[in-house]
């Protein structure tokens, strides 16, 4: 059981700035607050809270709130430092996008910084402005560090006597790689790594934290080893501020897997009080006594399934305080304990066997002669499903119960004095889709705000008005599993990825006037999802800023196109008009939206209905469709919006119609692409056989396969159009390339073999990318990328080879700088996830422009890499874009100043 120190390696800054770092005010605080937790306290003589002002003048006071933060002080103040113009050769991420681990504890709410933390794939990712409604929301840094999924993640905290809870600016998180992470604030370099907790032998599964009123900070954590482990940082350990500071205590549960767990102090005493829930269906209790062991002190029964969550808070209970624990199980139920402290030493009898059986008699158990009463106090039932979540609201004075379950709904129960009884005061939720439901919520601040995620990594929040009304609010989204393949839209108005998670997303930029005065407040979001499929995705190509053609784990190439909704939504969303909107031809005809049948893959067009239809509904703006098969859809709903969709538009009315299936490969599609001119798809499948190899060209006109390209004896893995659509290349696990050339013939244009390069590389080649019309590159496992030149009779000659990189390159891009002049671009991504660029002028010679940090990067392979189109709507003579996608989940676009 080990600790270490690691602020160098995974010290991570913000995705908003370049190489210089810009500091917030909320930044700050933060700053602010972590460094009076990590180095040092002194005894202070504030009762009615803490002022930690800055220069800035910051004052962030808890009320009356009992807080270890009562007793410290400044050690340094801080400056306010505003964002620094981009220097020359710098760089800022524009997007970071990723859904939420698939687990129970991988997002929390600090509510007094209004920051939310959440675990994608192997990154920490935190979010600003969740409960503001004068700027969106938006990821304002990706935190690396672990090497492997991040399965829960928790916000230091302190319980105050009033039911409420203090949040500090440290985040805990624990992972797949058996370590948890320590995660504080610095203004230097934003969010960073700072300790790690090293000990479990097996994944970590949950944690829970707590704050004591002296200062010693707790983290407790249960793993696949079969194990819980108390982790304490105590005040006297101020001056050494690295892991050795910590101390662990184990406490094994052979035969169990412990998966929620929650911590709180007994009543009347500075105690540490565990509660522990699992596979075998009981609530296990531990308490601390004056030697600092936990030891185990009883068993709650009643869950007749795994409990998932447990969650501790306090209440007033006859002019004392009591201790309320909730558990939440996949039974459905949710079952609240109260814990008091009894005044007497003397046993009380126990009830008779039936109330013993129905668990509603008091229990009794001692710690260092202190005794203590657990009694069951209410059963809720008001799922249908299992039960993954339940958290008490942060807020002082305010009892408040928030439960999320695998039946998409997340209700807030609270307390009727008048009647003795919890009821349910708020339910919230999705209907339809191909949803399973939520695996965790939160509040927010001030108890009006609840955030809650799903199953498929898909966050929803909830804002409650004036009026009383909970309504949805715009959150940030993304891929849930390993990204494949993305493409631009030829003006690079907007950005189309596929997944493993079965899903098309499109992403652009919001301009909303109401919330944004300068260039640097846009903000990307997902603005709609052309395709939710039954099979992974692998391969898109855009063929113009309206149409599409993506492949999947089947055999059959699909081909979409935009609903005149669409249309409407991007403009009134991004402030930009698309070129066939422009044109009245180009939208006429075209499907409203799309719908997916009950037991299809395939987007079926919906058409407006006739006005003489009745509408059962009174709203103006409501209007319904008819399909144009006989299967029962939702009906369509259309709504004018200005922002970008919630997450139940996105699944339901955000579809692009299926306009055609391309059908004649035998295995399972590769990739996919599209010439220039917008008349020829290629595409190719998986292949152990020369006959499979095969490259398919087909007509966009008239959907029909046009002509077959050998060459290749295995995989085609990837394939590019020159920019004058004169060849075509390939690449293959073959270690070859092909080169095929453009004929024009009588009834379209054609390609045919012109020269095929056998060992071109001595692994497989993953990728290619032109550089200009007779140029370009390839990159390969061998750890290399090749500048190859096309001679006049087709053949590719060998004319620069970078030096070797330290992983597999798996992914390349070229892009040009400048119009008038020769000055090029390289974009490199690796196996392990690191990106870099090169700048050349002639092709020829390429030297180092930029090695990206790790927060900018990625952890997984980088599967794709594409510059953004520099075209009239798109250009920006301040820089040019990257984006990028991997296996790690993300999606990243990034600016390069010039």
């Amino acid at each position: 059981m080990t600790s270490t120190s690691s602020t160098s390696t995974t010290t991570s800054t913000t995705i908003a700035t370049s190489t210089r770092t810009s500091v917030t005010t909320g930044q700050l605080r933060t700053h602010a607050l972590t460094r009076v937790l990590l180095d040092g306290w002194t005894d202070g003589s504030s009762a009615s809270g803490i002022n930690c002002s800055s220069a800035s003048g910051i004052n962030c006071s808890r009320g009356s709130a009992t807080s270890v933060m009562e007793t410290m002080t400044r050690h340094d103040d801080l400056d306010d430092k505003k964002p620094s113009a981009p220097i020359q050769g710098a760089y800022e991420g524009l997007l970071a996008s990723s859904g939420v681990n698939g687990d129970t504890e991988c997002l929390d709410w600090n509510t007094q910084e209004d920051i939310i933390a959440y675990a994608a794939s192997s990154f920490l990712f935190i979010v600003e402005n969740t409960a503001r409604m004068d700027h969106p929301q938006r990821v304002v840094q990706t935190c690396p560090g672990h090497t492997d999924r991040i399965n829960c993640v928790r916000w230091m905290k302190q319980l105050t006597k009033n039911g409420g809870a203090v949040f500090f600016p440290i985040v805990i998180t624990g992972s797949t790689d058996k370590t948890l992470r320590v995660w504080t604030f610095k203004a230097e370099v934003g969010w960073m790594n700072q300790e790690i907790l090293e000990g479990h032998e097996a994944s970590v599964t949950n944690i829970d934290t707590l704050t004591f009123d002296n200062g010693r900070m707790v983290v407790a954590s249960s793993g696949g080893d079969e194990t819980v482990r108390i982790w304490t940082k105590d005040k006297d350990h101020v001056l050494s501020v690295v892991m050795t500071a910590y101390q662990g205590e184990k406490i094994d549960t052979p035969r169990h897997f412990i998966f929620s767990l929650g911590m709180g102090l007994l009543p009347e005493t500075q105690q540490l009080f565990l509660a522990c829930g699992g596979d075998d269906m009981r609530v296990r209790v531990y308490a601390a006594g004056s030697n600092g062991r936990l030891e185990f002190q009883d068993a709650l029964q009643g869950h007749e399934d795994w409990i998932r969550s447990i969650t501790v808070t306090y209440v007033k209970d006859q002019n004392q305080t009591a201790l309320l624990v909730a558990s939440a199980a996949q039974d459905g139920f949710i079952r609240l304990w109260k814990i008091v402290r009894l005044e007497n030493a003397e046993k009380t009898t126990r009830k008779d066997e039936f109330e013993s059986l129905l668990q509603t008699s008091e229990r009794h158990f001692s710690v260092d002669e202190t005794m203590f009463c657990s009694s069951f106090e209410a059963l809720l039932a008001g799922h249908d499903n299992k039960v993954f979540s339940v958290t008490w609201s942060p807020e002082d004075n305010h009892i408040a119960l928030l439960s999320a379950s695998s039946d998409k709904t997340a209700v807030v129960w609270v307390f009727d004095e008048k009647e003795n009884l919890w009821v349910e005061d708020v339910r919230v939720g999705e209907v339809g889709g191909n949803t399973l439901g939520f695996f965790g919520a939160r509040f927010g601040p001030s108890g009006n705000h609840i955030l809650a995620y799903s199953f498929h990594g898909a966050m929803h929040q909830w804002s409650r008005c004036e009026s009383g009304i909970w309504k949805p609010q715009v959150v940030v989204s993304g891929h849930y599993k390993g990204v494949y393949d993305l493409d631009w839209s030829p003006n690079g108005d907007f950005l189309l990825t596929v997944s493993d998670d079965q899903t098309t997303r499109l992403f652009s930029v919001w301009k909303n006037s109401k919330l944004i005065h300068t260039d640097s407040d846009y903000t990307w979001h997902e603005i709609s999802r052309p395709q939710v499929h039954g099979y992974d995705m692998r391969c898109i190509a855009v063929i113009d800023d309206s149409s599409f053609a993506s492949g999947a784990d089947e055999k059959v190439l699909r081909v979409f196109e935009a609903p005149t909704n669409f249309f409407d939504t991007f403009s009134s969303i991004s402030g930009q008009t698309l070129c066939e909107q422009r044109s009245s031809a180009g939208v006429k005809g075209r499907a409203f939206g799309a719908s997916v049948p009950a037991l299809g893959l395939s987007n079926k067009p919906v058409y407006e209905e006739d006005s003489q239809m009745e509408t059962s509904s009174s709203e103006k703006n409501e209007q319904y469709f008819r399909s144009t098969t006989e299967d029962t859809v939702y009906p369509f709903k259309h709504t004018s919006i200005q922002h970008p969709p919630f997450e139940t538009q996105l699944v339901q009315n955000t579809l692009w119609p299926e306009v055609r299936k391309l059908y004649g490969h035998g295995y399972e599609l590769l990739c996919v692409a599209c010439d220039h001119s917008k008349t020829l798809l290629a595409s190719a499948c998986k292949a152990t056989k020369p006959e499979h190899a095969l490259i398919r060209l087909w007509s966009l006109q008239t959907g029909l396969e046009v002509c077959q390209l050998p060459g290749h004896n295995l995989s085609v893995i990837k394939m590019a159009f020159s920019p004058d659509d004169h060849w075509l290349v390939s690449v293959s696990r073959d270690r070859s390339i092909c080169i095929f050339k453009r004929t024009e013939t009588d009834v379209g244009p054609r390609y045919k073999p012109s020269s095929c390069k056998l060992k071109a590389h001595d692994r497989i080649i993953w990728d290619i990318s032109w550089i200009n019309e007779n140029m370009f590159v390839s990159a390969s496992r061998d750890k290399q990328v090749k500048a190859w030149r096309v001679s006049d009779d087709g053949e590719p000659i060998h004319i620069a080879t970078l030096p070797k990189f330290e992983d597999s390159v798996t992914a390349v891009s070229v892009t040009k700088l400048s119009e008038s002049t020769h000055d090029y671009c390289l974009a490199v991504g690796l196996n392990n996830g690191s990106l870099s660029t090169f700048r050349s002028s002639d092709g020829k010679k390429w030297c180092i422009w930029h090695t990206l940090p790790p927060n900018l990067a990625h952890q997984g392979t980088v599967r794709c890499l594409k510059w953004r189109p520099r075209c009239i709507s798109s250009v920006d003579d301040q820089g040019v874009c990257l984006a990028s996608c991997s296996l790690d989940h993300l999606v990243r676009v990034t600016k390069f100043f010039l």
